[in-house]
């Protein structure tokens, strides 16, 4: 019995340390590039395109490329909670230009875009997980530990139980 209490332990102890031994490559995250960003493909109107959407650090951060100098409003969106989204105004200057506007609804996942004769919406984040949040490769690691000895503990607790004759059923005659 010892035996098998022994090889139980080190299968355990085996199969819950191979979560831990995972590589921990992540992409750096670097602010973006003016020059490298993504192709201007969004039109918001004539002459003032979207070159990126990204949500950082709880705002926005979007780059556009403008033919001339172009005043535009952004508005946090919001979801209909009663509270009052962010509002700015930039000045967009002929070239690339980076605008940030920092959200003070957490839940919000883009923002409005007014040129005065259009007005556009842009999603700077999704929310696709069932629990949101930016998980890194250390939270995951910690999740698979965490299942790993909890299962580990559950198993052990179960053989002793066993091996010791506190097991309330009955031993099965099939």
């Amino acid at each position: 019995m010892t035996r098998i209490f022994i090889v139980l332990l080190l299968l355990v102890a085996a199969a819950s340390g191979t979560v831990a031994a995972q590589d921990n490559t992540t992409a750096n995250e670097t602010a973006p590039d003016l020059e490298d960003a993504d192709t201007c493909d969004r039109l918001v109107e004539d002459g003032v395109r979207i070159c990126s959407a990204d949500f950082t650090d709880g705002e926005s951060v979007l780059v556009f490329e403008s033919d001339r100098r172009e005043r535009i409003t952004l508005t946090e969106a919001a979801p209909l909670d009663g509270a009052d989204p962010n509002r700015d105004t930039f000045v967009l200057s002929s070239g690339r230009t980076e605008v940030r506007l920092s959200h003070a609804n957490s839940a919000s996942e883009g923002v409005w875009i007014d040129t005065g004769t259009t007005l556009t919406g842009v999603r700077t984040r999704t929310s696709d997980a069932l629990l949101g949040g930016p998980w890194t490769v250390e939270d995951a690691q910690s999740a698979g530990i965490g299942a790993g000895l909890g299962t580990a503990l559950m198993t052990l607790y179960l053989v002793a139980r066993t091996v010791y004759g506190r097991d309330p059923t009955g031993e099965r005659l099939a």
